[in-house]
């Protein structure tokens, strides 16, 4: 699946508080373990938000996988919301 459009502005352009109420939104409605909580932030952030594009949400994704040095899902999806938070 492509995503046509563009992100919408700079990382810098977005508030502190933004990133945090969504991320507090996530963490209220996330029921499912971490593979739906990972479904419901790329749904917001690629899709609803636009903070990134869907190619670099998953480079983002895939990172984290390489580098987790476990393979339980939590740790993989705390530090996507590292990356998310960092990258949008």
């Amino acid at each position: 699946m492509k995503q046509s459009a563009a992100p919408e502005a700079n990382a810098a352009d977005r508030p502190l508080r933004e990133v945090s109420c969504l991320f507090l939104k996530l963490g209220l409605i996330a029921f499912g373990g971490p593979a739906a909580h990972l479904a419901l932030m790329e749904d917001e952030v690629v899709r609803r938000r636009r903070w990134l594009s869907h190619e670099e949400f998953l480079d983002g994704d895939h990172f984290v996988k390489l580098l987790s040095e476990t393979f339980v899902e939590g740790a993989d999806l705390a530090k996507a919301a590292d990356y998310v938070s960092i990258a949008a």
